[in-house]
């Protein structure tokens, strides 16, 4: 597993290579960076491949408008059980 604090460091790890399967991304990225979103959209057109599950605690309408069919969300709260669930079935 590999964490990554902040956008600039997630985004190094898609660029250097990094064995990334399953992208846990929240929606909401501090601001002065890209949205979750975002940050998903230049992540896979570095590797189409990755498998994104988006999460957040706070989200609008507008940011499910921007979700791209087959991605999947996990609302925050969620169980750990809940999320090795819903990662081992986008790892598919």
């Amino acid at each position: 597993m590999i964490c990554a604090r902040e956008f600039f460091e997630a985004i190094h790890h898609v660029e250097c290579g990094t064995n990334i399967d399953v992208a846990l991304i929240d929606v909401n990225m501090p601001v002065g960076t890209p949205s979750g979103v975002s940050f998903a959209r230049m992540a896979l057109r570095r590797r189409p491949a990755l498998k994104v599950v988006f999460t957040s605690g706070s989200t609008t309408v507008q940011d499910f408008m921007r979700f791209d069919q087959g991605e999947v969300f996990l609302g925050k709260p969620f169980r750990p059980d809940h999320l090795l669930d819903v990662v081992a079935r986008a790892a598919v």
